[in-house]
């Protein structure tokens, strides 16, 4: 694997061609704004103050507050400055809205698409919200049990997958050109004289969303 054309970690300056912003958006709850971009500035080479000055008065950060006292998104907000003023080639997040409200994780959604925007960079972002990787996204890849099920661009498996609900054992024969990605079990809403559930199925093609039971 590489990114971006080098193996990780391949040498020292390769770190600084990647910006990461992880789920629970990591900031030192001790320093101040101004501190997290001080620090940014001595560590990272290609740094650019006028981005991250601009970035956080955007966003209504203000450079003498902790960051341990931000709420959730103003962190978010935070991380994502100091990873987009290091200058990288590859910004990678790994659900990094998850545990944002729908208005915080719009706001930060279109921080993110202005930032890869304004520094040409890729981007490859982590996430369980389809409705956010529709949004942000133009290739998808859906990994399940570690391996590859889906690698297109990001309007073909929306439009062509389906999530099938019926109680157990009453999907039948499904069409053709219909395949089954995932099965899963769970319980019925009422239970089932026999103690069974509902079925649930994720499929892919031209089958169509039903429910039952």
């Amino acid at each position: 694997m590489t990114a971006p054309g080098a193996r990780p970690a391949a040498n020292a300056a390769h770190p600084a061609r990647v910006g990461f912003v992880a789920q629970n958006t990591p900031v030192y709850g001790s320093f101040t704004v101004a501190e997290h971009l001080k620090l940014g500035a001595r560590m990272n080479p290609a740094w650019d103050p006028a981005l991250a000055e601009r970035r956080t008065s955007q966003v209504g950060l203000d450079p003498a507050q902790r960051a341990g006292q931000l709420s959730g998104g103003r962190r978010a907000q935070l991380a994502l400055t100091v990873a987009a003023a290091e200058r990288p080639e590859l910004l990678v997040f790994d659900e990094p809205a998850a545990a944002l409200d729908p208005l915080a994780r719009k706001g930060f959604q279109a921080n993110l698409m202005e930032f890869v925007r304004e520094l040409g960079a890729g981007a490859v972002l982590s996430s369980h919200l389809l409705g956010d990787i529709e949004q942000v996204c133009d290739y998808l890849v859906v990994l399940c049990d570690s391996r590859v099920r889906i690698a297109r661009d990001t309007g073909d498996p929306l439009a062509a997958h389906a999530r099938l609900v019926a109680p157990r054992g009453e999907f039948g024969r499904l069409p053709t050109r219909v395949e089954v990605i995932a099965t899963e079990h769970g319980p019925h809403r009422g239970q089932h004289p026999d103690g069974g559930g509902d079925e649930h199925r994720q499929a892919q093609g031209h089958g169509r969303s039903e429910s039952g039971g």
